[in-house]
């Protein structure tokens, strides 16, 4: 008897695959946002819905309320699945791409699709803070040095007592 083993797949399925899954998740979105459905949502919203009976994560910039999911979960009845349970209640009021992303298919994130309810934004607070980030980057950078009054040589260059400008190169 003779084994065949499987034809490995494409190196282009995986992409394919995926971007099946994202076309899926754009067309409800695209069908919520017609219909004036799809909110926007900041991460201080989305962590107000954190128990079973009212379960909001963000995936990818996007929010989905998964409750049903989560209140029809084998882990309540079943111990096989109860970490899966355990692991999914730990996400529940957070941006939780970066988890969901590792361990799910593309197949299971297709399946997000109906729970989706909005969109994640900023808050005034992110927004402010990535504001200054700009402004500080965008700022010329002045660098200093310490300078010690009473020292002398490089020592004077790493004393704590005082600061000073550069010296020109």
């Amino acid at each position: 008897m003779t084994v065949v083993a499987p034809a490995p797949l494409a190196p282009s399925a995986a992409p394919l695959a995926r971007s099946r899954s994202s076309q899926l998740l754009g067309l409800f979105e695209d069908r919520l946002a017609r219909n004036g459905k799809l909110g926007s949502y900041t991460l201080e919203e989305v962590a107000r819905h954190d128990s079973k009976d009212d379960a909001w994560v963000a995936v990818d910039g996007k929010v989905y309320d998964i409750t049903p999911h989560v209140q029809a979960h084998a882990g309540w009845t079943s111990g096989c699945a109860t970490s899966q349970l355990l692991a999914i209640l730990r996400t529940l009021g957070t941006d939780c791409t970066d988890e969901v992303l590792e361990i799910h298919s593309n197949r299971a994130l297709a399946q997000f699709a109906p729970f989706l309810i909005g969109r994640l934004v900023p808050s005034t607070d992110e927004q402010r803070q990535q504001q200054q980030q700009q402004q500080q980057r965008a700022a010329p950078k002045e660098q200093q040095t310490r300078a010690c009054p009473f020292a002398a040589g490089s020592y004077a260059a790493t004393c704590p007592f005082a600061t000073r400008k550069p010296l020109p190169p």
